[in-house]
């Protein structure tokens, strides 16, 4: 079992079939690694861990093997439309065609329809009761199931997306590093290792690196009748 624990993920009879093994083959794995990481749908697309960047050696780290593998079974699954992703300076966001992932519920089907948020809306006579029902699955065990960060750290996946969201990558793994090291040497104990990293970040002034792009200002244009007439003076008053 992987060092970050495992938990159940809703599979679809259909990805059995001989088309998808065909066309999968063994990059199916990282394909299930996808499912389990989609944390909202939107136009029948998952979005992997909210649509966060994710590094290739996050990935590795977990399902283990080379970065060529990886690369091979990204192409697949891109290639064959399972995945859509955008590459971005911190990672790629990926997204899962057709996931179908929050569809069934007790065997009942449902049209999926949500709020900016990513919130349960009742629709096609779905009721609130199974809406409900729906939500409290789509917060366990995946959402609250939490990862530990170098030794002694523990946040949810989506707690630490947050975290680079509001404060930047390295600035989060700086933060991580020290109450790592805190709770090591102190043997400290806090309810949420989120919010005390939110409270440590306030108490320091951390803020998310602002890139602000700087505009040189324009070089002037030459006047060739300027320069001549510049030319001249200078010349004139050394004659004199």
């Amino acid at each position: 079992m992987s060092k970050y624990g495992s938990h159940p993920v809703r599979l679809w009879t259909g990805l059995c079939e001989e088309k998808h093994i065909n066309n999968m083959g063994s990059a199916v794995w990282l394909y299930l690694w996808m499912l389990g990481r989609i944390t909202k749908e939107f136009d029948g697309k998952g979005w992997v861990l909210g649509g966060k960047p994710i590094k290739d050696t996050e990935i590795i780290d977990y399902i283990g093997g080379e970065r060529k593998r990886l690369i091979r079974w990204r192409k697949i699954l891109t290639k064959m439309s399972y995945l859509e992703t955008v590459r971005t300076p911190y990672g790629t966001i990926y997204y899962v065609n057709k996931s179908k992932r929050f569809e069934w519920v007790q065997g009942q089907k449902r049209d999926i329809s949500r709020t900016k948020e990513g919130h349960l809306l009742p629709k096609n006579g779905t009721s609130n009761k199974i809406n409900n029902k729906i939500n409290k699955i789509e917060s366990t065990p995946l959402a609250t199931a939490k990862r530990t960060y170098l030794e002694f750290v523990k946040l949810t996946e989506k707690e630490y997306a947050t975290l680079i969201d509001r404060f930047g990558k390295k600035n989060t793994d700086n933060l991580i590093d020290n109450l790592n090291d805190y709770l090591g040497s102190k043997g400290k104990k806090y309810k949420s290792h989120y919010h005390t990293l939110l409270v440590w970040a306030k108490r320091d002034k951390v803020f998310k690196p602002y890139q602000e792009e700087v505009k040189l200002p324009e070089r002037p244009e030459i006047d060739p009748e300027g320069a001549k007439r510049v030319r001249e003076l200078i010349n004139s008053t050394f004659k004199k």
